[in-house]
């Protein structure tokens, strides 16, 4: 068997020794770092030291502080005179803008008014009247059947047949784009595919000679006297002084459609003399008779009435020159010397005729625009009553309108000397 171990007993000093030496070290560790601490404390300073010290760097900080306050109030400084020079620049700018007199156009009616259409005496008569039915109003008969079985109106393509037509659809359309405020553009191509036809368009020499019309969208057409085409004049007027830019308008008038006669109802041989007695663009259509404006249903009516009143009294104007040049007479031929216009304000319509006024003397003395019937083409009856004015006025202005030109033309070619016997 292995030999037990003893077991050896320390001594009790020994323990007590080995008790007390981790608390001696401790303690002796403390005092060892308090005398560390204790050297790095300052010593006292002297009084003055440290008032001269405090005095140093107040003076240091006042010297910052004044520095700061002097580069903010220059950059203040600065601000302002960059401020007052861009104040001043606007306010120069402001008074070259205030002091440019306004443009002259019907989309500013009440400047237009008295700058452009009172010196020329065009007048616009918005008052509501009764109307008559197209048919009274033409003292026409209403046709058994469609307008083009009418004598020498087969040819013609610009009629509406309403049997052809669906009315109640129409009024439907017009009902939703109203509801949805759809914009000028909408309404304008609407009415134009619906009722405001175009004869389709042929180069081609014509072989049956008669009167069409021709369709124009947006046609510009500024006055040029070399070409027979005039801006109607300022009419002197007592005790009324005529305003100082009675004659800076530029004239640059678009119709948003307008229906001219075509010259393929001449003889293309005889033309060029037409066009010495009217104006004819590229040979091609002259004599307008009716003018259509369009305009947005929130806008005022009053700038859409004053666009096509210019732009009639500027195609009446030129069809009483020609009357006037030609030497017709006779009250019962000037009866025929008119313009009609149709203006339309979303889906409502108002049309319009314009007539001359003339002196004792045969001479322009202005003209005047006056309602005939308006109408809503939301409704079947509104869409029903443009319908047969539409046509009416195409059969006035492919008839009466028309045949009163070739009547002024002959005319002033035969004072010259021309033969007019092949005009036809």
């Amino acid at each position: 068997m292995p030999a037990k171990r003893k077991r050896t007993r320390t001594p009790l000093a020994a323990l007590d020794q080995n008790r007390l030496a981790p608390s001696h070290i401790t303690t002796s560790r403390k005092r060892q770092r308090r005398t560390d601490e204790d050297a790095n404390i300052p010593a006292p300073t002297d009084v003055r030291t440290t008032q001269s010290l405090w005095s140093a760097v107040s003076q240091h900080t006042r010297i910052m502080s004044d520095r700061q306050t002097r580069s903010q109030s220059e950059r203040k400084k600065k601000s302002m005179i960059h401020s007052n020079s861009s104040a001043a620049t606007m306010t120069a700018a402001d008074s070259i803008s205030s002091s440019r007199p306004r443009p002259l156009r019907p989309q500013n009616p009440v400047l237009f008014k008295n700058c452009i259409l009172d010196p020329r005496c065009v007048i616009i008569d918005a008052c509501i009247r009764p109307s008559l039915p197209p048919h009274a109003y033409f003292k026409t008969q209403h046709p058994d059947g469609p307008y083009h079985t009418l004598p020498n109106f087969d040819h013609a393509q610009v009629f509406l047949d309403i049997e052809n037509l669906d009315i109640g659809a129409i009024a439907k359309e017009y009902g939703c784009m109203r509801t949805n405020k759809l914009c000028e553009t909408e309404f304008r191509t609407f009415a134009t595919e619906t009722f405001f036809r175009g004869e389709k368009r042929n180069s081609d020499p014509p072989t049956d000679r008669k009167w069409r019309s021709e369709r124009m969208l947006e046609f510009v057409c500024a006055p040029a006297d070399d070409a027979h085409w005039y801006a109607p004049p300022v009419i002197h007027q007592q005790d009324k002084p005529i305003p100082p830019r009675a004659d800076e308008y530029s004239w640059d008038i678009r119709p948003d459609c307008a229906y001219w006669l075509s010259t393929r109802g001449l003889n293309p041989d005889y033309v060029h003399n037409v066009c010495a007695t009217t104006y004819v663009y590229r040979n091609w259509i002259l004599s307008p008779y009716l003018t259509i404006e369009f305009k947005r249903e929130d806008l005022d009516n009053a700038a859409a009435e004053t666009q096509a009143g210019i732009a009639a009294a500027l195609a009446l104007y030129n069809r009483f020159t020609l009357y006037a040049k030609s030497g017709s007479d006779g009250r019962g031929l000037l009866d025929e010397i008119v313009h009609y216009a149709m203006v339309f304000t979303g889906p409502d319509y108002t049309i319009w005729v314009v007539r001359p006024n003339i002196s004792k003397d045969n001479c322009w003395q202005g003209c005047k625009m006056s309602r005939l019937t308006h109408g809503d083409c939301t409704t079947e009856r509104g869409v029903v009553r443009l319908v047969q004015w539409v046509n009416e006025i195409h059969r006035w202005g492919l008839g009466r309108h028309a045949t009163g030109v070739e009547r002024d033309v002959k005319m002033l070619l035969q004072s010259y000397g021309v033969e007019v016997s092949l005009l036809e």
